[in-house]
């Protein structure tokens, strides 16, 4: 197993070894992450925007790139997993984020991340989502910090 070096000391190298976390394992949990974000703003499961929207905001997350470019990447390597169309994914992810507004709106679903009276646009909402699921796991980048936080959640 791959060692990533953290912090501490060892009497052979000088270093305190903790194991990298699997990158299986971190996406995963990204997955998880994302979809509570979706659900938390009340987009039903049942609809096909639902699942393009996870889709296209873990898409957003690998390449952040992709966002610059709607319409000719993002939407048609989503419409690709599907077998559809990019017009088809553009039009469910829109009817997604409006069918979660008007609840936001009328008061059937509460978030305090959002505000109801200003609905997002697509790349709004994707990028937003991607942003905070980045800065979230983001420890993980950061070596003086990754250590601790990895044990205090083996922890729980």
């Amino acid at each position: 197993m791959d060692k990533f070096w953290y912090y501490g000391k060892d009497a052979k190298s000088g270093f305190e070894g903790v194991e990298e976390p699997k990158r299986e394992n971190i996406h995963i949990r990204m997955e998880r992450r994302v979809t509570e974000l979706i659900q938390e703003v009340g987009i039903p499961a049942h609809i096909r925007g639902y699942h393009f929207l996870r889709t296209a905001i873990l898409l957003v997350i690998d390449d952040p790139d992709i966002i610059h470019y709607m319409m000719n990447e993002l939407y048609v390597r989503v419409a690709e997993q599907y077998h559809t169309t990019a017009s088809r994914v553009e039009r469910a992810i829109r009817f997604a984020l409006t069918c979660a507004w008007d609840k936001l709106y009328f008061g059937e679903a509460k978030s305090d991340s959002w505000d109801a009276e200003y609905k997002p646009s697509n790349s709004e909402f994707i990028a937003t989502v991607a942003d905070k699921v980045k800065l979230e796991f983001s420890y993980i980048s950061e070596p003086r910090y990754a250590a601790e936080k990895i044990l205090k959640e083996q922890n729980k």
